[in-house]
């Protein structure tokens, strides 16, 4: 209350009571009592509620159901300023392609409709039962799946109404879930260009206008963190859609999200690379050494295919190949080409040559020769035609086919060694190799980057 004001009401009540003996009791008693009040209660009390009055008899008259400008001969439309402020991001997954955002969404119109005298300046109100009797832009998300308005411990949402001008500034906080089409060629160090789209569902360019409110519209919260990836850039542009049904204001806010390779580093690449080392024991274990080399073998494929279907259930089914498979493939056919490796050599350690049978008539003497071993020691017998019987054993005789099939087994053996020696060398020398094509090849050369459109800002 001005001091001019505050002179009047006590100069009304000395005159009221000077006057109260020769005016009716109760009138004047009231009307004193209500002056007297009026200038003991705190004066910017009485300015605010009378700055609501009047905004209360000015909505009287009011019609939500037109927009601001609708009266305007002219046929200016309404211009809508929009602006974000991200409190947390969440839940961005893969397998749904879709991510969880935390906002204050702010917007702010002129609806000269509410100008009116204020002494108190702008107001400040959270009445629901007000913002339901005002017209606000009717803007939605076109990639929302699902979202919902903050309201503990009171609904989060303020206007802010300038009375001498009727500027609106409306600001609430939403909590949504949005889709975002991932391109996994990358995975897992791709770069995600995740948007948020915000449109007009009834009006068109005509009535209502959407413009971001500043170069720098998208604002974060200090100290962001998000689980597995990096916000590395925000931008914002308009994005007014000409449909069948008309032009339809909107603006687009872009993320670009870089994922984090930590993670995906110790859980799905250090651990298959230790499979595949693993796998290459074989290479230095015996020839014959069979039921260990075939433990291992299994062993490790068996642990590689587990690893790589682990990683595919975290994975939308797409039908292009991902960086993860193939390094996924490439590993398992390592593995899978130690398992092949022991049975080639398996295979070369145990050849026999075809055996010969010996023919009767042996020597001359119609005879048929029969070997029999026992303890590295040869017992020849011969049988002659006339069933005369002579036996030979106490010499330990070695046959010319027992001595070359052991030269053979001998060879086949050196053979199978080879083979490992030289694999000890190839499968290490290959992997290295294909490490040295993989990684710059994702990380340098074909790293995805992000091009802004020209508006964009």
């Amino acid at each position: 209350m001005t001091p001019v004001s505050r002179h009047l009401v006590l100069a009304a009540v000395t005159v009221l009571t000077m006057c109260q003996p020769r005016i009716a009791a109760t009138p004047s008693t009231n009307l004193v009592a209500v002056l007297k009040n009026a200038t003991a209660v705190d004066p910017h009390a009485v300015q605010v509620a009378t700055g609501f009055e009047r905004l209360d008899r000015v909505m009287e008259n009011y019609d939500n159901r037109l927009y601001p400008t609708y009266d305007e001969h002219d046929g200016a439309p309404t211009f809508v300023n929009c602006s974000l402020h991200i409190l947390s991001f969440s839940s961005i997954s893969a397998s749904s392609m879709d991510y969880t955002i935390d906002i204050y969404l702010r917007q702010e119109w002129r609806d000269e409709r509410l100008r009116h005298y204020n002494e108190r300046g702008e107001l400040y109100i959270n009445d629901q039962t007000f913002r339901d009797r005002l017209w606000k832009p009717d803007l939605f998300f076109t990639n929302l799946k699902k979202g919902h308005f903050q309201d503990i411990t009171v609904p989060n949402f303020y206007l802010r109404i300038k009375p001498k001008t009727g500027d609106i500034i409306y600001s609430s906080r939403l909590s949504l879930t949005l889709s975002c089409s991932m391109q996994l060629y990358s995975y897992p160090m791709d770069i995600q260009n995740c948007s948020m789209d915000m449109e007009s569902y009834t009006f068109t360019t005509e009535q209502l206008k959407f413009a971001w409110k500043s170069e720098k519209a998208i604002q974060l919260i200090d100290n962001l963190v998000m689980p597995q990836f990096n916000l590395d850039d925000t931008y914002s542009y308009d994005c007014t859609s000409n449909l069948s049904t008309g032009e339809f204001p909107c603006l687009r806010a872009v993320f670009i999200l870089r994922r984090q390779f930590g993670y995906h580093l110790i859980q799905s690449y250090l651990p298959t690379v230790l499979i595949v080392f693993m796998s290459w024991v074989s290479f230095w274990l015996d020839v014959d050494a069979i039921p260990a080399r075939v433990t291992l073998g299994v062993t490790t494929l068996l642990t590689m295919t587990t690893l790589a279907g682990g990683v595919r259930v975290s994975l939308p089914p797409v039908s292009y190949i991902k960086a993860i498979d193939v390094w996924m493939g490439t590993c398992t056919i390592f593995v899978f080409g130690a398992l092949l490796e022991f049975t080639m050599t398996n295979y070369l350690s145990r050849k026999r040559p075809p055996q010969r049978a010996i023919k009767p008539g042996f020597c001359g003497l119609g005879a048929k020769m029969r070997h029999q071993d026992n303890d590295k020691l040869t017992t020849t017998q011969m049988i002659f035609t006339d069933g005369t019987d002579y036996a030979a054993s106490a010499l330990p005789v070695m046959t010319t086919e027992e001595q070359t099939q052991k030269m053979m087994d001998e060879k086949h053996k050196k053979k199978a060694k080879v083979l490992d020696d030289r694999c000890r060398i190839i499968f290490p020398l290959s992997f290295f190799i294909f490490n040295i094509i993989y990684w710059p090849s994702y990380l340098v050369f074909l790293v995805e980057d992000y091009t802004k459109p020209p508006q964009a800002s």
